[in-house]
C-alpha cells in the first residue's frame, strides 16, 4: 500500500520536480558550465585595456620634448650617445664619417649613423643619426679610417671607423664621446602636407625651402618637415628632429641661410 501511495504522490508532483527531469537539469548545468568557464577566463578584462596595449608605439609623430631633449624612436635627441643608439638598433646601425668632396682639408668630417630600414610602428623608412664630437677627434678618426667609399651622387665620401675609434669601452674614443644632436627620417610612403598636419598638428610656421619644398616648422618639439613641392618627383618627405632648445641654431638658421642663397 505504501509503495502504491509513493508512486501516486510522484505522479501528482510537478514534472520539473520529478527525479528524471532533475537529473537531466543537473547534467545540462554541468555541461554549460564546462563550456562557459574557459571562455570567461580567456575573455579580456576590458575593451579599453586591450586597445591601449595594442596601440602602435614608436611612430614618427610620437614625441616627448622639453628644452633639453626630445624623445623619439626610443632615443633622446640632444642627450643620447652612440651606445644608446647601438642598444636601440643593434647591427642595423652603421656608423661612418661623412666628408664633402672638394671641401677644405681643415674641415672636420661629420659623424653619422644610418639605419637603412626602420620600422617605426606601421611606418617604415630610412633614418640618419647626426652625432656631435670634437673636431680634432673627427679629423684623427678620418686619418685612421681603413676604408673610403664615394657616396651616391659623388658629392660625399664615407669613411668607416677604425676599431679604436668605434670602441665604446674606451672613454676617450670618438664613439664614446659623441652626442646625438639630430635625426633625419625619410618615410618610404609618399605623404602630402595634409596627412602630415593631421598627425603632427598645425605647424607654428611654414617656410618655402631652397628647392621649392614647403618646410613645416614645430619649434616646441624640435621638428622640421620638408614636403616636396613636386609630388611627381622621386623626392620624399624628410622629417628632422633636434632638441627644442637647439631648434634655432640647428634648423631654422641653416634653413634661412639656404633659402637666401641664389
Amino acid at each position: 500500500m505504501s509503495e502504491l501511495s509513493s508512486a501516486t504522490d510522484a505522479s501528482r508532483s510537478p514534472w520539473w520536480l520529478r527525479p528524471f527531469w532533475l537529473a537531466c537539469a543537473l547534467v545540462a548545468f554541468v555541461l554549460v558550465g564546462a563550456l562557459i568557464f574557459p571562455v570567461w577566463r580567456s575573455a579580456p578584462p576590458s575593451t579599453v585595456a586591450v586597445s591601449a596595449a595594442s596601440a602602435p608605439q614608436g611612430l614618427p609623430w610620437q614625441i616627448k620634448a622639453d628644452s633639453e631633449s626630445s624623445e623619439v624612436f626610443g632615443l633622446l635627441v640632444g642627450q643620447s650617445g652612440v651606445a644608446e643608439a647601438q642598444a636601440r638598433f643593434g647591427d642595423n646601425l652603421h656608423l661612418a664619417l661623412i666628408q664633402t668632396i672638394g671641401a677644405p682639408a681643415s674641415d672636420a668630417p661629420a659623424l653619422e649613423g644610418f639605419v637603412e630600414r626602420l620600422e617605426a610602428g606601421f611606418v617604415t623608412g630610412r633614418l640618419v643619426l647626426a652625432f656631435e664630437a670634437g673636431d680634432e677627434l673627427r679629423r684623427t678618426a678620418a686619418q685612421r679610417s681603413p676604408k673610403h667609399e664615394v657616396g651616391a651622387g659623388g658629392r660625399v665620401r664615407q669613411l668607416s671607423l677604425a676599431a679604436d675609434d668605434a670602441d665604446l669601452r674606451n672613454t676617450e674614443s670618438l664613439a664614446s664621446q659623441a652626442r646625438l644632436v639630430g635625426l633625419s627620417f625619410s618615410p618610404s610612403a609618399r605623404l602630402d602636407e595634409a596627412a602630415l598636419v593631421a598627425r603632427f598638428g598645425e605647424p607654428a610656421e611654414r617656410v618655402l625651402g631652397p628647392q621649392g619644398e614647403v618646410q613645416l616648422l614645430y619649434p616646441a618639439t624640435g621638428v622640421a618637415i620638408a614636403v616636396p613641392g613636386d609630388t611627381s618627383a622621386a623626392r620624399r618627405v624628410v622629417i628632422q628632429y633636434v632638441a627644442p632648445g637647439e631648434f634655432e641654431a640647428r634648423l631654422r638658421s641653416p634653413l634661412a641661410a639656404a633659402s637666401a642663397t641664389p
